[in-house]
């Protein structure tokens, strides 16, 4: 994380599902003095940013149709998507590209990329993103940050499957550990 924070300076998270949110497992900031970053142990809704969004396209069979049906999908900003085709739309997208973006959808003036920390089926078990205001971040146009991301996300989830360590998670079904072994 810290890595991704040295070479696109912008503030790097790490977050889980949490049933219908994300929860913020760790934070590295940027060193700009404007930023935006999440707190350690916050959470978001888990439609609208990258980070969530990118979860819930490499969720399990059934846990994104559970959610849809669950009706929250609240307004952040103007362009917080709150209709479920459209959501669904969106994930199926993100799951062919293996990222997902946020472009002020949940704060204004937010750019954000993730790229989802995959267990041995498949499945998120959590997610890693970069996140920066639009005057100075862009990784729709700098392609660098998705690839970096990508390869960052990977490199996780082969470390936790070298140690056989448990990665904990939460997800839309309810806790569970998913062991990468």
């Amino acid at each position: 994380m810290r890595r991704l924070r040295s070479e696109f300076g912008e503030t790097v998270n790490l977050g889980r599902l949490d049933f219908d949110r994300v929860m913020y497992l760790e934070v590295v900031e940027s060193e700009h003095p404007l930023r935006f970053f999440e707190r350690k142990g916050g959470w978001d809704y888990a439609h609208a940013s990258a980070l969530d969004k990118v979860m819930l396209a490499f969720s399990p069979p059934g846990a994104l149709a559970g959610f849809l049906e669950a009706d929250r999908l609240p307004a952040l900003t103007n362009r917080t998507i709150t209709d479920p085709d459209a959501l669904r739309e969106e994930l199926q997208r993100v799951h062919r590209r293996g990222y997902a973006f946020d472009r002020e959808e949940s704060r204004l003036l937010a750019n954000c990329v993730a790229a989802p920390i995959l267990d041995l089926e498949g499945f998120a078990v959590a997610g890693i993103s970069i996140s920066g205001p639009n005057s100075r971040f862009n990784p729709i146009k700098d392609k660098r940050v998705p690839q970096a991301l990508m390869e960052a996300a990977r490199q996780i989830a082969e470390s936790f499957a070298e140690s056989q360590k448990p990665f904990p998670v939460a997800r839309l079904n309810g806790p569970s550990r998913i062991y990468f072994g």
